[in-house]
């Protein structure tokens, strides 16, 4: 088993919360201001989340995550794999 320890950027705890967010947006309040994955820009193009999402139809909870890694363009497999020794046994 392993743990991975995100450590959001200093102020956004701060932000105000909105107590009557439901959905997607205490979700993305949850991701981005608590846990800092907020996006990136990488080749000079902004990504967020929102850009991985399909335009319609079920999203499970581990292709939300990979996405909002990649979002933050990080490598959702050697984040899975952190700690594990070679060939993925745990």
């Amino acid at each position: 088993m392993y743990t991975v320890t995100i450590f959001p950027q200093p102020g956004f705890a701060d932000l105000p919360y909105e107590p009557e967010q439901t959905g997607y947006g205490a979700l993305m309040h949850e991701a981005c201001v608590v846990w800092g994955f907020c996006g990136c820009v990488k080749n000079g193009k902004p990504l967020h989340v929102d850009d991985f999402l399909p335009a319609r139809g079920p999203v499970t909870a581990d292709q939300f995550v990979e996405w909002l890694f990649l979002a933050d363009n990080l490598n959702p497999l050697s984040i899975r794999n952190a700690g594990r020794p070679p060939g993925g046994a745990a």
